[in-house]
């Protein structure tokens, strides 16, 4: 459904690579950039596709199925990760020098 993409700036680190667009998230310091819906819900896509001829309807809801598991926990990091933050030095790589996810 979506083509869009972006290069990646110099300063950036990429996080998330998807099959079809390799970049799919990256950050910079606390800055971080997403090129997905990380707050997917069954309902939500069925609400976006409504409108579709049926066989395209079926073919998004087959192909997003096996995702949100993963998008759910992806959000619910970010999340976690972002309300837990207590300085203005927040960044999104962890203490270990690994990033959040």
């Amino acid at each position: 459904m979506h083509g869009e993409t972006f290069e990646i700036p110099q300063d950036a680190e990429l996080i998330y690579r998807g099959d079809e667009l390799p970049s799919q998230a990256i950050f910079i310091g606390s800055a971080l950039g997403l090129q997905f819906h990380l707050e997917l819900a069954l309902e939500m896509i069925k609400d976006w596709v409504n409108n579709r001829p049926i066989k395209e309807r079926k073919f998004v809801l087959a192909q997003s199925r096996p995702h949100l598991t993963e998008s759910q926990r992806i959000c619910r990091i970010i999340g976690d990760r972002f309300l837990s933050a207590t300085s203005c030095n927040f960044t999104w790589v962890g203490a270990a020098g690994k990033n959040f996810v």
